[in-house]
């Protein structure tokens, strides 16, 4: 894995010898950790996944990038990946949460911006109809 990234270090210097060296570091991170997943052996197969686990697979898929996708499979493999993958998006959204309503029937919600989204929604939708007439 070290020569890997050696090897591309190398050929980033050759292509553009002008750029600063601190340049030469950047990456795309998922993309970076794919490779390196395959590299070490822990790859999620998806395959294999979705005859497993269908939903687990299409948030693998679909979902965010979570380094728990590369603890499903190969080398210390972790039972609670699975569970940190199924709640990546609600853990994610409770951060941008400002406050929890309660409604009559006891359920607790977050109160922001589903209005705004609706109204948003409807917004763009008369822009759209009015700019096609």
């Amino acid at each position: 894995m070290r020569e890997n990234v050696s090897q591309r270090y190398q050929k980033a210097a050759i292509l553009s010898p002008s750029m600063p060296r601190k340049l030469f570091i950047t990456f795309h991170y998922v993309l970076a950790m794919l490779e390196y997943s395959k590299l070490a052996g822990v790859y999620p197969d998806l395959l294999s996944l979705a005859i497993r686990s269908p939903r687990l697979a299409w948030q693998c898929l679909i979902g965010p990038c979570v380094p728990a996708q590369f603890r499903l499979f190969g080398v210390h493999q972790w039972k609670g990946a699975q569970q940190v993958i199924e709640n990546a998006e609600q853990n994610a959204f409770y951060g941008t949460q400002t406050r929890l309503v309660e409604f009559p029937g006891g359920k607790k919600t977050a109160s922001q911006g589903t209005g705004m989204i609706l109204l948003f929604a409807v917004c763009a939708i008369l822009a759209f109809v009015y700019a096609c007439t």
